[in-house]
């Protein structure tokens, strides 16, 4: 986790040397490559959501859990 974590800092020294439609192409490849494993995602929620369910998990966080199409 703290590898993760210098890693982040680090990108974030990076990312704010960007111009503004280097981040727009950033953000549209993000998003591009979350609708392509948006199925994948949601199998992997029904999994979280079961553990959820299994482990009496407060219905507003598994709300707040949850994802359908639309949330991703």
């Amino acid at each position: 986790m703290e590898d993760f974590l210098k890693k982040a800092k680090d990108s974030s020294a990076v990312i704010a040397t960007l111009n503004g439609q280097q981040k727009r192409a950033i953000l549209e490849d993000m998003a591009d490559a979350l609708d392509a494993g948006s199925e994948d995602i949601l199998v992997s929620n029904a999994i979280d959501m079961k553990y959820a369910d299994d482990n009496d998990i407060s219905h507003a966080l598994k709300d707040r859990l949850m994802l359908d199409s639309g949330r991703v």
